[in-house]
């Protein structure tokens, strides 16, 4: 397995980027967006669509039709945001999101806005918490 590609830049020259340095994958404008773990932000002038296909889908994935993500990186997940390496929120859409969470062992319940998404239990099989009352007062007679 390739470790890397080559990326030819918007400034005329070919770059070469590890999997392992690549945290997302954007689209600004007319180009994509590598933002890379070293801080910096690497514009080529391909679609996301012909990148994907370059990837490895073990390492990459897509959420979002504006998104690939690392999933080295990924810190935290929301309703519909992943959270990654610095903090930068990638957007995670409602079709893609079992798809996604079906690439992870999930522990405990996946909850979205009260809706069943097939990969959480519905909340009508969800105990509700019980209520702690407190210990009644003994009587020191």
């Amino acid at each position: 397995m390739k470790e890397g590609i080559l990326i030819y830049t918007k400034n005329g020259i070919h770059e070469v980027v590890f999997y392992e340095e690549i945290i997302y994958i954007t689209v600004q404008k007319h180009y994509i967006l590598l933002k890379l773990t070293d801080g910096r932000s690497l514009p080529a002038k391909y679609s996301l669509k012909q990148i994907e296909k370059q990837l490895p889908p073990n390492i990459f994935f897509r959420t979002h039709r504006n998104y690939i993500v690392s999933l080295r990186y990924i810190k935290s997940v929301g309703v519909d945001t992943i959270i990654v390496t610095g903090g930068e929120e990638i957007l995670l859409t409602q079709e893609i999101r079992k798809s996604f969470f079906n690439r992870f062992t999930v522990i405990g319940s996946v909850e979205n806005e009260g809706s069943h998404d097939g990969i959480s239990p519905p909340r009508d099989r969800i105990s509700p918490p019980r209520a702690l009352s407190p210990k009644p007062r003994q009587n020191p007679s």
